[in-house]
């Protein structure tokens, strides 16, 4: 019975069929040799015969063992190097496919996908980054944004407007997928402890706005933060000329801490969706949104938003907290480019 289908053959079964089909035979008849000039040189080894049938018996052996490993370890090798070649082909074509229909029906194909991983070293962060760095707008609508302010510092970039739609601190009751999703995270160290990764979310969230009193003065015209109260459960990041999109609710994001992205360009309906449902968004929460707006905010306007939202002790030690966290996360950020944000 045959182990391997040849249409789809794996490294065992191409060993298989090259040792036990083809050189099979051939070893055997090697040994049956060998053993027989060691037979016959053994019942006469004090004579000459007898020791020229042990010698080559011998070498035929170890020749024949020799053989066998080199051709072992050579077809392993080979058959990398043709498997590599043929995974290598088969991606430029599907990317060429994919390229073909993506100029056809740009509006509903995305420009990227970007894997789920568990390394802050994606393809993701630094395309983000070039985004950052070329667009003059920033909608973000995710849960807690922290990684926003960094991203705003490092693009070097003037925003004209940037709008960021985060969860409420305040009413934790929509916080359940995200928090979900964190716990099957491999890389979040919560024990299973629901509550922890909750205030784990709002701190982040604090983080965020701080974060961004402290850099949006700098870096952006007009900054608006809206806080909504329905579950969270895409991340939309929204600049110029694309959207990407991360739904933290599919099956396959599990057990990664940055799940699947992808990238839409501005003439899919994507965009014009995404763009229509946070200016929707910012209509009907007028009442929940925070505007900052160059030095016209704040210190005093900070700390009465925070305790608006829930802070607890809003003071210089709690400011300078979240300003050393920022730090932190901004470290993270040396020499990867960026990092996938929560």
């Amino acid at each position: 019975m045959r182990k391997n289908s040849d249409n789809n053959p794996t490294l065992l079964g191409t060993l298989y069929q090259l040792y036990v089909n083809k050189l099979g035979l051939l070893l055997l008849v090697l040994v049956i040799i060998s053993g027989l000039l060691f037979f016959f040189g053994a019942r006469d080894k004090d004579s000459i015969q007898g020791v020229i049938f042990i010698a080559v018996g011998g070498s035929l052996l170890a020749s024949a063992v020799f053989s066998v490993l080199y051709i072992f370890i050579t077809n392993i090798n080979n058959y990398d190097l043709i498997q590599g070649l043929i995974q290598d082909e088969n991606k430029s074509a599907r990317l060429a496919v994919t390229s073909d229909i993506r100029s056809l029906f740009p509006e509903y194909m995305p420009t990227a996908i970007y894997s789920a991983t568990k390394s802050m070293k994606s393809e993701f962060n630094f395309d983000i980054t070039d985004s950052c760095e070329s667009s003059h707008s920033y909608t973000f609508k995710g849960f807690s944004g922290k990684f926003v302010p960094i991203r705003i510092k490092n693009s070097k970039n003037s925003f004209t407007n940037v709008r960021l739609i985060l969860a409420n601190p305040s009413d934790t009751s929509s916080f359940y997928v995200t928090v979900r999703h964190m716990m099957s995270s491999q890389n979040q160290k919560s024990n299973g402890d629901y509550e922890k990764v909750q205030k784990d979310i709002v701190s982040d969230i604090f983080t965020c706005i701080i974060g961004l009193y402290q850099y949006c003065r700098f870096y952006c015209s007009s900054c608006k933060i809206v806080f909504w109260n329905d579950p969270i459960i895409d991340r939309y990041e929204l600049f110029d000329d694309c959207v990407y999109i991360t739904p933290f609710q599919k099956k396959n994001n599990r057990g990664f801490y940055f799940p699947q992205s992808t990238r839409y360009s501005l003439d899919s309906y994507i965009y014009d969706s995404s763009k229509r449902k946070a200016e929707a968004i910012f209509e009907t929460n007028r009442d929940n949104v925070i505007t900052m707006c160059g030095y016209g905010y704040t210190e005093d306007n900070l700390y009465a938003d925070l305790k608006k939202l829930g802070a607890n002790n809003v003071d210089e030690e709690l400011i300078a907290t979240h300003i050393e966290k920022i730090a932190e996360l901004e470290q993270k950020l040396i020499g990867i480019g960026d990092t996938h944000q929560k």
